[in-house]
């Protein structure tokens, strides 16, 4: 049993994986810093772009990781950690 629950971990991690590489280098550390808690406002603040190019981003990547919500998309950072 535990030898399945390790493959289905490994596969659903694969796949995680798989989609992530979808993202761009800007998406993907949007998506890191959105899973610290912080806000739009913030992630444009410290990247000197406007708080709608942060929120294009994150739109882009839910897509990109066929996500309803940001929750659904730090899942799969979480999945490879």
């Amino acid at each position: 049993m535990e030898r399945i629950l390790r493959s289905l971990s490994e596969t659903e991690s694969a796949q995680a994986e798989d989609r992530l590489s979808r993202l761009t280098r800007r998406e993907l550390e949007v998506l890191r810093i959105l899973a610290t808690g912080v806000t739009s406002k913030q992630v444009a603040q410290q990247f000197g772009v406007s708080r709608r190019t942060v929120e294009l981003h994150r739109s882009s990547l839910l897509a990109k990781l066929g996500a309803r919500n940001l929750v659904q998309a730090i899942g799969e950072i979480a999945m490879l950690e």
